[in-house]
């Protein structure tokens, strides 16, 4: 066995986390070296049946409000790829489902899973040793090199990494970190997971300059009754009083402390801050009907909580009646009638359509069927919430927000996500262990270890050529946008010289607009077209670098440039593109996800901020109009103008998009524009005149407006979607002479054309995301080759919000020079 090794990643810890990297990164070509210190692979996901989270960044917001912006969001839009991704291990994933109150998931088999994942990594090359060590990190002028390993039998290795991920576990396992880091009785839980989880990951990462998430973070676990250890990892469910959810809870005291129906989950972790950290669960006979002896989620097996609870010696009681609750046993330690007097309030306030206090946001019923079934419970402890701080692409992160050269970390071992809150643990392993592979793969590349997908063996930088894919418009579409318009074609991307970079494009913008440059000639005045069988040169994309020969850039930099629809582009630093939005610019992520850099705080928001404030002059009281307010540039135009106190109406080309505009944006009015005559919904909108119209599609909609506008009234004409596919030159308004009689401003701009209130747009729009007031909702299509289908998609009005094209996943080769 060789004492000395390189490999491209080095994978400490080979449970969700750590199996799903190895096994995506040997996939995408990498040499992998997975250690465990315990004697078996899986670690906590052995104990787990689904894969789950909240749906939708609404709903994330709304249950996990303190968590990190730019992770949460990263769960969410990975998590459907994540499922992907376990399917195309050959493993099934059940079709989704409800999980909890608020949660969507998959079930699926754990431990075919990881064991999959094991043989995925051992076929493909890659080496797994268990009962092996991390002694400590190597560290290099602050980037992490690798790791010396102590086997289990007492030899040492040292392992020289590209990347170096940890995937732990965290910390749970030792008692001394969770009373420092979760609670000073925190050694009191009982522990539901793996005991090897002792910290190994955050002693490697702050020890190496990593830094951890906010204090107080809280932890996940569950309710379990009193007095009762854990003897089989089968308890770690069958003992787990979900159904808290429905009953009642008291503490020492007597008194309800929380509102029990928001998850059991959230109560383990107040009933932490409570005399003696122990309660009094009670559920009278509907509750034990419906939930204790029901299943929790579906397709779980359904254990009578109660009863085993009784046969394993915990404190149990049954009450044929309230009056019985007063007769609790003394050496309990609760006074029984204070309890029975507490269960007779909340019954009497709920009975009455009162609110109990503290409040019962999700079951709202009295517990007034007797008998009464009682439970003392106390907090069981899963995995901290406090962790190492990462990046959405599973950076490790220093004190001062910047990378940690080298080191990954993903599952428990990391902060941030969840802040006393929480919404699956085994999908936030899954979506970050592929992305810290993906992260790895992008870091192998520059450093010439990446093995081809054949697993031929590393492939040395020098001789070797990068083979990327570009979308290239072979035809000038006629009417309709259609994908056999153009072609996906693999070219050579040559390396970066002097004063340029190679990025890796990670997303990339679609826009209406767009279609003005798909013609022989582009309007006068706007940005050149296309040229048939050419890159499409002038498309706003996010990506990373790759590959650095520019001053104030660096491998692992999140940048913009204006070099879209492709996976690959060798961009000039300081170089203009789309006359100075496009160009190459470093991109601070903690603000915000990439890919609100390509909407809200790109161009998008600029054209809305440049519109409404400078090109239309919006003062106060003025009502305000805005056409195709449900997409990329309209919906940020209705928002700000609606931060700013005004009455905003919108118009959309379906009631599900109105719906949109009136129950997520909170506009004053909105009105489907195919449901009527154009000039009487905007007269019913705005009964009262409009003093703004901000237009994103000209013809009927420009002629409905000069009619509706007062006096002095002011358009911003932003673009015209309604004539960019037209075959035919369009009809002007037929009441242009209205402009004239009522003294109204028409202007037409481009935001490109008003760069230097960027930072100002910027300062205030992140702010607005930031605080909430501001949301960028998304339609998401992934693939490069996907981008023509998105485009004419969004021409015929399929999409909500920014459209964007993620290219991650893309195939990617690298080819021998002859």
């Amino acid at each position: 066995m060789p004492d000395h090794q390189t490999v491209d990643l080095l994978v400490i810890g080979a449970g969700m986390a750590g199996l799903t990297a190895g096994a995506r990164a040997v996939r995408n070509g990498l040499s992998v070296l997975v250690i465990e210190i315990s004697d078996d692979i899986g670690g906590s996901a052995r104990f787990a049946g689904y894969a789950w989270t909240a749906p939708s960044h609404e709903v994330m917001e709304r249950h996990n409000p303190g968590g990190e912006a730019s992770l949460k969001r990263a769960l969410v839009d990975r998590f459907q790829d994540g499922i992907a991704w376990i399917r195309s291990t050959g493993v099934e994933a059940k079709d989704a489902q409800p999980i909890l109150s608020f949660g969507q998931g998959h079930q699926f088999d754990t431990h075919h899973y990881v064991d999959t994942c094991r043989r995925i990594i051992v076929e493909a090359g890659g080496e797994l040793l268990l009962t092996t060590d991390t002694e400590r990190l190597l560290l290099e002028e602050g980037a992490v090199t690798g790791a010396e390993l102590v086997m289990g039998d007492g030899t040492r290795r040292t392992v020289r990494a590209t990347s170096t991920l940890l995937a732990t576990g965290g910390f749970q396992g030792d008692v001394g970190l969770r009373n420092q880091l979760v609670h000073p009785h925190a050694d009191r839980m009982e522990l539901r997971s793996n005991p090897c989880s002792r910290g190994t990951g955050y002693r490697l990462a702050t020890a190496a300059g990593a830094s951890a998430g906010l204090p107080g973070a809280g932890f996940y676990g569950h309710l379990i009754p009193s007095g009762i250890p854990f003897a089989d990892p089968s308890d770690f469910v069958d003992l787990s009083l979900y159904y808290s959810e429905h009953a009642l809870l008291f503490n020492l005291l007597g008194e309800r402390f929380t509102d029990e129906t928001l998850g059991d989950h959230l109560t383990t972790m107040a009933l932490m801050e409570q005399p003696e950290n122990r309660g009094l669960l009670i559920a009278d006979a509907r509750v034990f009907r419906d939930w204790v002896v029901g299943s929790y989620v579906k397709g779980a097996v359904a254990v009578d909580k109660f009863a085993l609870a009784g046969k394993r010696g915990g404190r149990v009681g049954f009450a044929e009646d309230l009056d019985e609750l007063a007769y609790l046993p003394e050496e309990w330690g609760y006074d029984g009638p204070t309890v029975r007097a507490a269960v007779e309030r909340f019954n009497a306030r709920t009975a009455a359509g009162e609110d109990p206090v503290p409040g019962r946001r999700l079951d709202r019923l009295p517990l007034d069927e007797p008998p009464y079934y009682v439970v003392e419970t106390v907090p069981a402890i899963t995995f901290p919430f406090h962790g190492i701080r990462i990046d959405d692409r599973a950076r490790a992160l220093r004190e001062d927000g910047e990378p940690v050269e080298g080191l990954l970390a993903a599952g428990s071992d990391t902060g941030g996500l969840w802040y006393r809150a929480y919404a699956g643990g085994i999908a936030s392993a899954l979506v970050f262990g592929l992305t810290a592979a993906d992260t790895a793969t992008l870091r192998a590349a520059p450093h010439g270890t990446r093995r081809t997908r054949s697993g031929s063996g590393p492939v040395p930088r020098e001789g070797t050529a990068t083979i990327g894919r570009e979308v290239r418009p072979i035809a000038y579409p006629r009417g309709e946008v259609r994908a056999s318009d153009f072609r996906v074609v693999e070219v050579e991307v040559r390396q970066p010289r002097a004063g340029e970079v190679l990025v890796r494009n990670t997303w990339t913008s679609v826009d209406a607009a767009l279609r003005l440059r798909l013609r022989q000639t582009a309007p006068p005045g706007y940005f050149p077209a296309f040229p048939l069988g050419e890159p499409m040169d002038g498309i706003m994309t996010v990506g990373e670098v790759v590959e650095s020969r520019a001053d104030g850039f660096a491998p692992g930099d999140t940048v913009w440039h204006a070099a879209g629809w492709r996976d690959y582009a060798v961009v000039e630093a300081g170089k203009q593109a789309l006359g100075g939005v496009g160009t190459l610019t470093k991109l601070d992520v903690r603000v915000a996800p990439p890919q609100v850099y390509l909407g809200a705080l790109g161009g998008n928001g600029l054209t809305a901020y440049a519109g409404l404030f400078h090109a239309a002059g919006l003062r106060d009281g003025d009502v305000v109009w805005v056409s195709a307010a449900a997409g990329a540039v309209g919906s940020l135009a209705a928002q700000m103008a609606k931060i700013r106190g005004h009455r905003v109406i919108g118009s959309a080309g379906s009631d599900e998009k109105v719906r949109y505009l009136l129950e997520e944006l909170g506009l004053d009015a909105a009105f489907n524009y195919k449901r009527g005559a154009l000039p009487d919904l905007l007269r019913e909108a705005a009964p009262d005149g409009i003093d703004v119209y901000f237009d994103n599609v000209g013809g009927d909609h420009l002629e409905a407006a000069l009619g509706a506008l007062r006096g002095s009234g002011r358009v911003a004409i932003c673009g015209m979607i309604s004539e960019y596919a037209a075959k035919e030159p369009p009809h002007g308004p037929g009441n242009l002479m209205l402009a004239v009689t009522k003294g109204l401003t028409i202007r037409g701009f481009r935001g490109s054309a008003h760069t230097h209130l960027l930072p100002e747009m910027t300062r205030h729009v992140g702010a607005w995301i930031r605080e909430g007031r501001l949301r960028c909702h998304e339609t998401i299509i992934d693939g490069l080759s996907q981008a023509p289908p998105a485009l004419a998609g969004l021409l015929r009005g399929d999409n909500t919000g920014k459209t964007l094209v993620r290219i991650d996943g893309f195939t990617h080769r690298e080819n021998a020079i002859d």
